[in-house]
């Protein structure tokens, strides 16, 4: 059953109640600081949904922050309050993007942090309108669910160990979106992440940084903008021993209808014209030779006469 959440989206009465972490909970993983991101990638979360804490009372805590709070892992920019008695519900009420993270000492460097994206259970879409389409109007196309690229994969975001190309490689024939994410697994205090405009990653310079430089990682960066996107890290040499990403970023929507060329008018006679004939000569004229056959037959009666 669906009911009206605002005039531009409508939500889902069966509400879906997610355990972060499923078992393991709400707590630091030492072995996998991605741990999160994994287990919210391929994931979707709609409005109307809840997510669920698990920790213990006293040893930790979780607080909704900002994007750059959740970057930089610090709760200076908190949504709302910190939540310290556990399980903790927090009903995921608005579409949009949500972050978490422990406030505990170095709990968020670790990897205790939460990053995901809300939608409205039957995606964007307008309120019944009292003029229904045409029968023959076509639905829109489904918008693809946004993807997580956890950049390098299993290798991570590091100075490529034995190919100064691998992220190169490892960008190549991949797709990424707008409303997709890029994940940087890395050690903090090793690396970081920034991005920077297309001459700066030429000659792995960081003086014309994009936005702060991501310290702490696994650091996740939400692509908001069609276009070329360029990360390096700026510690030491990595950058150049090969430690850069440049990807495209498409926008999700419809490329819209192609234009076909028309096919340009061939050169020729036109209507009611005669062809022409090498040298400029035209055909015989009717007129012609119709004068020509009345003189040739006056001549031969001339000629009879006298016979």
């Amino acid at each position: 059953m669906m009911r009206p959440y605002s005039k531009n989206f409508y939500i889902n009465e069966n509400k879906t109640v997610h355990t972060v972490g499923d078992s393991a909970g709400w707590r630091i993983h030492p072995n996998d600081a991605a741990f999160y991101v994994n287990w919210a990638a391929g994931r979707t979360f709609h409005v109307s949904d809840s997510l669920v804490f698990n920790f213990t009372t006293d040893l930790d805590e979780v607080t909704r922050v900002s994007k750059r709070s959740f970057d930089l892992c610090r709760d200076d920019d908190e949504i709302g309050d910190s939540i310290e008695t556990g399980p903790a519900t927090i009903p995921l009420s608005s579409p949009g993007e949500y972050y978490f993270i422990s406030p505990e000492d170095r709990h968020c460097q670790q990897g205790q942090k939460l990053a995901i994206n809300v939608s409205a259970a039957a995606g964007p879409m307008a309120p019944p309108s009292s003029n229904p389409p045409p029968s023959n109007a076509r639905p829109p196309s489904p918008r693809p669910a946004p993807l997580t690229h956890i950049v390098g994969d299993g290798v991570g975001w590091t100075i490529p160990p034995s190919d100064a190309t691998f992220y190169v490689h490892w960008a190549a024939g991949k797709t990424f979106a707008v409303g997709d994410s890029l994940v940087f697994n890395f050690r903090i205090d090793v690396h970081d992440v920034e991005r920077v405009p297309k001459r700066s990653f030429d000659i792995c310079s960081d003086d014309q940084e994009i936005g702060d430089t991501i310290e702490s990682g696994p650091a996740t960066i939400l692509l908001t903008a069609p276009g070329e996107h360029y990360y390096i890290s700026t510690e030491n040499q990595d950058c150049q021993f090969g430690q850069k990403l440049a990807i495209n970023v498409t926008t999700t929507g419809s490329k819209g209808p192609v234009t076909s060329i028309s096919s340009l008018p061939t050169s020729g006679p036109t209507t009611g014209s005669s062809p022409s004939t090498p040298g400029g000569i035209g055909p015989p004229n009717s007129s012609a030779n119709t004068v020509a056959a009345a003189l040739f037959a006056t001549v031969l009666g001339l000629v009879l006469s006298f016979f």
